[in-house]
């Protein structure tokens, strides 16, 4: 019975993390227009190691800085033949330091969804000094994404994190008999 319930523990500990975050970028900063469209202008969905990147505004996408642990181990992969580029941003008065350059050989995107897979991205965005997940560069306009991102669970993990629950239950139940 320990076997069990420290396999259905270990299983719960890894299924906690496994949930999505969605970033919304809504909030233009004081001296920057917002757009026509209505916000969000941008979502960023991280579900594992692939950030997509779903434009909703007509304006062009250059870059989207976030602030992470450890920039310099974060990559994309060399097989990705997408329209991303990564790099790791060392300016002392920027508060972020790992940047998605998008279009790096025609100025950036347009609308539409982006799908980009990472290697080395351990799952943990930092708080920039201002209070913001990330930014993102739209032309001239720099959007920040609201603080608070929303969770979305795994409906494979819920079902799974409910099925070690009752195998739990189980045991627990013949233990006390």
């Amino acid at each position: 019975m320990n076997k069990t319930l420290t396999v259905a523990f270990a299983l719960l500990l890894g299924l906690c993390d496994a949930s999505a975050i969605t970033l919304l970028y809504d909030r233009p900063f004081e001296s920057n227009p917002p757009p026509q469209e209505e916000p969000p202008w941008m979502t960023v969905d991280v579900d594992g190691s692939v950030f997509t990147f779903k434009i909703t505004t007509s304006a062009i996408l250059q870059s989207v800085y976030f602030k992470v642990e450890n920039p310099e181990g974060v990559s994309i992969p060399a097989t990705y033949s997408g329209v991303a580029s990564t790099r790791v941003v060392n300016e002392q008065n920027f508060d972020y330091n790992l940047a998605f350059d998008f279009g790096v050989d025609y100025g950036g995107v347009g609308t539409g969804t982006y799908a980009v897979p990472l290697l080395g991205w351990d799952g943990a965005f930092l708080m920039s000094g201002e209070g913001f997940l990330s930014v993102a560069q739209f032309g001239n306009s720099i959007w920040a994404a609201d603080c608070v991102s929303v969770p979305v669970p795994d409906a494979g993990s819920t079902l799974a994190f409910l099925g070690v629950s009752l195998l739990g239950l189980n045991q627990a139940r013949r233990y006390w008999r």
